[in-house]
């Protein structure tokens, strides 16, 4: 489960907008840190089974690496976001992937009737 983030508590409203059962599992956590880079102390404190970070972080991915396994993931170049959080899915280790896709499917259908609403924006 989840136990530290770099979600900044200013985020947490947009979040919760859109997914509130998944802000309310971020609130439960530990904030590891923001723009200013993660608290590696923190990080350390928690123990952390795996660490999942951007590639903005190549800098301290060795450090992080003594903390626990790490894995830096670069989508700027995805072009298909749902595969990439697919793999993302898998690489934790998510069991319950029908979660998941019920997910999937209610985006693809809120997208289908925004594009059915509102054709010229298309």
């Amino acid at each position: 489960s989840l136990v530290g983030t770099d979600v900044r508590p200013e985020w947490l409203d947009a979040i919760r907008a859109i997914d509130p059962e998944n802000a309310a599992k971020i609130e439960q956590t530990t904030f590891i840190g923001g723009e200013s880079g993660p608290n590696l102390e923190k990080i350390a404190g928690l123990n952390p089974d795996l660490i999942v970070g951007g590639w903005w972080e190549t800098e301290i991915y060795d450090t992080l690496s003594q903390i626990a396994p790490t894995v830096l993931l670069d989508y700027r170049q995805e072009t298909d976001l749902i595969a990439w959080q697919r793999s993302l899915t898998s690489l934790v280790g998510a069991t319950d992937i029908a979660w998941f896709e019920g997910r999937v499917t209610a985006y693809e259908q809120r997208i289908s009737k925004l594009k059915s609403d509102f054709p010229d924006l298309w």
